[in-house]
């Protein structure tokens, strides 16, 4: 068998898990916000943006999403929507949802996390629901975050 063959049998060996879906070029997250308080609860907020071919126009009826801080997972939510994409246009969804985070520790001081969002976009089409799958990772600015070693 030839080094290279075996190595990629090597590799695709070792992955675990399934692997993502490809994602949308059509779904654009533009921010990302965190409010964590003392008291084990906040708000995570982001806005996608998305756009629809020429021609057609779209519904986003749902997003799911999870959210990961500092390289865990944190959050994860389904959140409703009703925004409509014109053909050939785009148009913004703005997801706020509250988060609970008690039996944590929590660090008070300002400083920015990294976090991974990443989930699907659900789109109502005159020929039926599509769905937009989204990642985006970056570092958000926080007054305060949990701390996941004690």
């Amino acid at each position: 068998m030839p080094w290279r063959l075996a190595l990629a049998l090597l590799c695709a060996s070792c992955a675990s898990g399934p692997q993502p879906a490809a994602v949308s070029d059509e779904v654009q997250v533009e921010t990302v916000t965190l409010d964590l308080l003392p008291e084990g609860h906040g708000t995570i907020g982001f806005v996608l943006q998305l756009a629809s071919p020429a021609g057609e126009s779209c519904t986003v009826t749902r997003v799911e999403w999870e959210l990961q801080l500092q390289s865990r997972d944190f959050a994860t939510g389904l959140s409703t929507a009703n925004v409509l994409v014109p053909g050939g246009q785009r148009a913004r969804v703005t997801v706020e949802e509250p988060v609970a985070f008690g039996g944590m520790g929590y660090d008070g001081r300002a400083r920015t996390v990294p976090v991974a969002l990443r989930g699907v976009v659900f789109t109502q089409w005159s020929g039926g629901e599509t769905k937009r799958p989204f990642s985006f990772r970056t570092r958000v600015a926080v007054r305060g975050a949990p701390l996941y070693d004690r």
